[in-house]
Parts: structure tokens; C-alpha cells; sequence
């Protein structure tokens, strides 16, 4: 199909949009400045709290508290960014990947006293849980060391969809300038619940969710069972599970220093 341009002289367009006008009727200008001077000068009504959703006040509060924050010192704002977690493990809400895996990367099977000269801390184990069936080190690319431990499922311990292990625990020295692993939980799926281990703040996250271990310059992520998260004594524990909140923190405060497997 061919396209062909009017051309209009000047004079012409000039004299017909002027006809046009003349023949237009328009809409009374209002006095728009008074208007907006006027209401600019008149206090704004609130709405009183008790008409505001639930949702909308909370979501207001946590702007108010997040802003105030944010504005502050830089340590202010890094302990905000980092508030949802513990030193080296950080929770956020997102879409994390649920499909299970045949078995997560544990490391390098190993025994007790050969696990203590690898870590730069005493390795602690849980005695509710007993002697654990399974001691790996993984170190990670960047050279930094975790100690996994790891229980076979049982009629006390059920097993967990996610790794097919009644229970995990993962050991670690946070490193000074870096996050080690991150834990991602589902927006509308998994819950986080802030409660306490041994009168230390903790973490415990149930639902959907994944982990993300940092191992250098490359990740890898898997999905993950309930897992409570805590700090003791500057170092990082990891327990994941299938068990109700209440029995792994049971398990937590039962932690001691590492014996030799029997």
C-alpha cells in the first residue's frame, strides 16, 4: 500500500486552525490556582486506625520503621539488611526451587577428631540426638570450612522429604566480610518465626524453602526442610529437619562439645 504526505502552506494551516477555533465551543477555564492554594491550605483528614486493614497498618509500620533506619549511620543500615538471619546466613522471602534432590552435597566423610583439626572452633554435637551416623567436612572453594553431621531417619526422627536424613546440622565460622549460605523462603508458602535458643535469638523456618551455600566465585542451591538457625559462642548452627519447632529447639539447647563416635 503507498503512503502519499499532504503538504499545507503555512498560511493556509494557520488560517484554517484559526476558523476552527472560532467555531469550537470550550469548557469554562476554572480558576485552577485558588483551587490548588486552597487545598494545599487545608488540613488532610486520616483515617482512623482502627479502619485501616491489618495488613496496610502493619506494611505502614515497617516503612516507618525501615525508613527511620535507613537514614541512620551506615552500621544502622547494615544491621537492617542483615536483621532476618544470623551472622553468615542470611533469610530472605522469594520463589525458592521445592523439587528434592537424591541427596545433598555433605563433603567429605570423616571422623570426629579429624573433623576438629579442619575447624577453626571445638565441633559441638547434640546429645538428644546421640553419636550422629554420619561426620563429613566440606570446604568450600574460598577455603572457608563447614562441619555437617548428619542422622539417619527413625521412628523419633522422621524423615525429611528434602535430603532423605532425619537430621542435619551444619557447623560454621561466619567469615568477617562475607555471607556464607542464604536461606530463601516462599512469599505466600514458608513461614520464619523468631524465637530463642539457650536465651540467644534464633531462627526457625518452616514451609517452603532453599538453601544457597556460597562456595567463591560459584553457589549451589537446593531445597530444604524445616530448619532452625542460631548462633552460639560466634559460631553458626544450621539444623534441618523434619521435627516441630519446639523439639528442635530441644535438641539446640542439648548441644555439647563433640565426642569421639563409639
Amino acid at each position: 500500500m503507498s503512503s502519499r504526505t499532504f503538504d499545507i502552506p503555512n498560511d493556509d494551516l494557520d488560517s484554517q486552525l484559526a476558523a476552527l477555533g472560532s467555531r469550537l465551543e470550550w469548557a469554562p477555564t476554572p480558576d485552577l490556582a485558588s483551587e490548588v492554594m486552597s487545598t494545599i491550605s487545608a488540613p488532610t483528614p486520616l483515617p482512623r486506625p482502627d479502619h485501616w486493614p491489618r495488613w496496610l497498618a502493619a506494611a505502614a509500620l515497617a516503612l516507618l520503621l525501615v525508613g527511620g533506619l535507613l537514614a541512620g549511620p551506615s552500621s544502622i543500615r547494615d544491621s537492617v539488611a542483615e536483621f532476618l538471619g544470623i551472622d553468615g546466613l542470611r533469610i530472605e522471602f522469594g520463589e525458592p526451587d521445592t523439587t528434592p534432590t537424591s541427596m545433598p552435597n555433605l563433603g567429605t566423610p570423616t571422623l570426629m577428631e579429624d573433623l576438629a583439626r579442619w575447624l577453626p572452633f571445638t565441633p559441638m554435637q547434640p546429645a538428644a540426638l546421640g553419636d550422629p551416623d554420619g561426620i563429613y567436612l566440606r570446604i568450600l572453594e574460598n577455603g572457608d570450612t563447614l562441619a555437617i553431621l548428619a542422622w539417619e531417619s527413625s521412628d523419633s526422627l522422621p524423615r525429611t522429604a528434602e535430603t532423605n536424613l532425619g537430621a542435619l546440622l551444619i557447623e560454621f565460622a561466619p567469615p568477617e566480610d562475607a555471607g556464607m549460605m542464604l536461606k530463601t523462603v516462599g512469599l505466600s508458602t514458608g513461614t520464619v518465626t523468631d524465637t530463642f535458643v539457650n536465651g540467644s535469638r534464633a531462627y526457625w523456618v518452616e514451609g517452603a524453602s532453599e538453601l544457597t551455600i556460597y562456595e567463591g566465585q560459584s553457589t549451589e542451591t537446593r531445597p530444604s526442610g524445616h530448619v532452625l538457625i542460631w548462633q552460639a559462642d560466634g559460631i553458626g548452627f544450621r539444623l534441618e529437619s523434619a521435627l516441630t519447632m519446639d523439639e528442635a529447639i530441644a535438641i539446640a539447647e542439648s548441644l555439647e562439645p563433640a565426642m569421639n563416635p563409639s
